[in-house]
């Protein structure tokens, strides 16, 4: 670490942002040990006011350039005076579930079974040295019923993005049935699965890595639709009604993708996955790189078209607070294994398994947000 050369000042730059909660605390914890023992100063840049209210002396809050406030973490947490400050602040998701929706009982897909190792070394051309086996996900079970949210959460490494990228076919499962209304999508070759791609989109964590850099906005939004043979005319008209669904401007269809912010370029992954109208969506840490009010923002929208489309939404997170606010069920993922199931609000106030325990006990903040 850094703080091996004995500085004096010690700058961290969003250290905890892709981090998961326990992880989290882990930095945090070892961030406090070093600076006491050895005086340095900590300049924490962040996002996360949960991270914030647990190591922060003074705060300093930035907007365009400009130090808008700035005081001791009490004042600036618990009175803010800037309205920019107020507005972030309020933003922030509660770790306290929202109200339960009225649920389907109808499954749109269901996941049984569902198994994948990742297989690495075995020396030159796999002939000597030894093999490197990673359960990635193991007899996974789960469904997800017509028009609800269902969360996937857990540690890094925990399985919950493999799993995504198995149910669309990005990665081939070993073992397993994915059911997309009764037919299952496991055995299918590319050919036999061009028909269904439609029906189960992806979005993805970083917006900037999956929108390519020299295709125009509108091409990259209409190119699902005219895979699938729909006419131009067709596909570019759907392409800028999304656009407004998604809240940008209709001159964003002959922009590229950087000239968005990293909120806007998430609409566009948003409208992309939209285009082929799927029965099913799969967010894969799709708020974790944003700011709280942006990423506020963003979850609106994603429930505004959930219900407005009657999506259901497979959300993988790894922050516990925005899954409070999103998910109608939760699904705990710890190695590769689902440990606890249910319904969000059940899994938050009376948790079986010990490790869902642990990682809610580790969300930071709370004695804040409580107080």
């Amino acid at each position: 670490m850094a703080l091996a050369l004995d500085p004096q000042i010690l700058i961290a730059d969003e250290p905890t942002t892709a981090l998961d909660v326990t992880t989290q605390a882990q930095i945090l914890k070892l961030i406090k040990e070093m600076q006491a023992e050895h005086g340095t100063g900590v300049l924490f840049i962040t996002h996360d006011f949960g991270v914030v209210a647990d190591i922060a002396d003074r705060v300093a809050v930035m907007q365009q350039g400009l130090v808008v406030e700035m005081g001791t973490a009490e004042d600036v947490l618990n009175a803010p005076k800037h309205p920019y400050t107020q507005a972030l602040i309020a933003s922030v998701p509660s770790l306290k579930p929202r109200l339960p929706r009225d649920q389907s009982a109808e499954p749109v897909l269901q996941i049984e079974g569902l198994t994948k190792v990742f297989r690495s070394g075995g020396g030159f051309l796999g002939l000597g040295g030894s093999e490197r086996t990673v359960r990635a996900a193991t007899d996974v079970t789960l469904e997800l019923r017509r028009g609800e949210t269902l969360g996937i959460v857990g540690e890094s490494g925990s399985g919950k993005s493999t799993v995504a990228r198995c149910i669309v076919r990005l990665v081939d499962a070993d073992q397993g049935k994915i059911l997309l209304k009764g037919t299952d999508l496991r055995p299918m070759g590319r050919a036999e699965m061009r028909p269904y791609r439609s029906s189960i989109q992806m979005m993805f964590q970083d917006p900037f890595a999956s929108l390519n850099p020299r295709t125009r906005v509108g091409k990259t939004i209409a190119q699902g639709p005219l895979l699938q043979g729909v006419p131009k005319d067709q596909a570019e008209a759907r392409a800028r009604e999304l656009l407004s669904i998604v809240g940008l401007d209709e001159r964003a269809f002959d922009r590229y993708p950087h000239e968005f912010s990293g909120g806007q370029r998430q609409r566009i992954g948003i409208a992309r996955a939209l285009a082929l109208d799927p029965d099913v969506l799969v967010a894969d840490e799709p708020v974790s790189a944003l700011d709280v009010s942006i990423q506020a923002q963003i979850l609106g929208l994603l429930d505004e078209i959930r219900e407005r489309m009657r999506l259901s939404v497979i959300f993988i997170t790894h922050d516990l607070r925005v899954a409070a606010q999103v998910c109608d069920r939760l699904a705990v993922m710890r190695y590769g294994e689902i440990v606890e199931t249910g319904p969000t609000a059940e899994v938050f106030r009376d948790p079986q398994a010990s490790y869902t325990k642990d990682l809610l006990a580790a969300v930071p903040g709370q004695a804040w947000q409580e107080a």
